[in-house]
């Protein structure tokens, strides 16, 4: 029997652009998608997106689609991740 999740977060698209960007930033967000990452994989939180949030990243020129979408099709594949009509 698997535990029952106990949160739901959205990633919009700036937190996709701070993971797969690797980002700096004066405050350490990549450590913190790391903690959310860590809770996900513990079953402890779902996160969630949408399809207009990755094409916005796309589309505002931040994550380089051709050279990361491999990385990105791997991450959205985790059975803690959903991508959700909006």
């Amino acid at each position: 029997m698997s535990a029952k999740r106990v949160g739901k977060i959205y990633w919009d698209t700036c937190i996709f652009i701070a993971f797969f960007k690797e980002e700096k930033r004066k405050t350490d967000r990549k450590n913190e998608i790391k903690i959310l990452i860590e809770k996900a994989e513990k079953n402890e939180l779902l996160i969630t997106t949408s399809a207009i949030t990755l094409t916005e990243a796309y589309h505002l020129g931040k994550i380089e689609i051709k050279k990361e979408l491999e990385k990105i099709r791997l991450f959205l594949q985790h059975n803690y991740m959903r991508i959700i009509n909006s």
